[in-house]
């Protein structure tokens, strides 16, 4: 998959979007659309900031599809096996 990573001035995660996701259309067709998961907001998190709320959209013919949204309540990062 290729896409495009964007970030703001500070290198803050915005949104990512490609073209090289399937979307299943009506009747089980598989076609390549445009997609984006976007980073509403950030908050603190143990001093690192995080994207806390996100979206995932599918960019139709018809307009935009909200696929998902949420929010991440917690992080756990440099986890030892």
């Amino acid at each position: 998959m290729t896409g495009i990573f964007y970030f703001d001035e500070a290198g803050k995660f915005l949104r990512f979007e490609t073209n090289d996701r399937y979307y299943t259309e009506k009747g089980g067709k598989f076609v390549k659309k445009r997609f984006s998961a976007i980073a509403d907001s950030y908050k603190e998190k143990n001093g690192i900031q995080i994207p806390n709320k996100v979206r995932i959209i599918w960019h139709l013919d018809d307009g935009d599809y909200e696929y998902f949204k949420g929010e991440i309540e917690d992080i756990i990062y440099n986890v030892s096996e």
